[in-house]
């Protein structure tokens, strides 16, 4: 699990196609955080990241971790559509390996590098 001050301060720099995809997740990851805390009325205490393929589509999924009154852990699950063209191959190949390919490791990578 990610924490919350990683992604929010997360800046990802570089051309590749791959340093773009994971700009659009982080930006989207970031706008996701403030809606789903305020949705729950808790704080996000962590997230994942993972990728699903839908037939010629892809949807990145990003779940946010927090706790409710009762100490017990919450997840909730954002869900964005993305066109085959905006996937990386990379992961385009994780994502037909199985139904739902966690890519939380790549993005660490990819925030501990920037």
């Amino acid at each position: 699990m990610i924490a919350v001050a990683l992604i929010l301060g997360a800046i990802i720099v570089g051309a590749s196609v791959i340093s773009r995809y994971w700009d659009k997740i982080v930006d989207f990851m970031k706008k996701a955080i403030y809606r789903v805390q305020a949705r729950i009325d808790r704080v996000v205490q962590g997230c994942r990241v993972a990728i699903r393929r839908l037939g010629d589509r892809f949807q990145t999924l990003t779940k946010y971790y927090s706790k409710n009154e009762q100490g017990r852990w919450r997840e909730t699950v954002v869900a964005k559509e993305m066109d085959k063209s905006e996937v990386p191959e990379k992961y385009r190949d994780f994502a037909a390996l199985e139904d739902e390919f966690d890519l939380t490791p790549e993005l660490e990578l990819q925030l501990h590098s920037a």
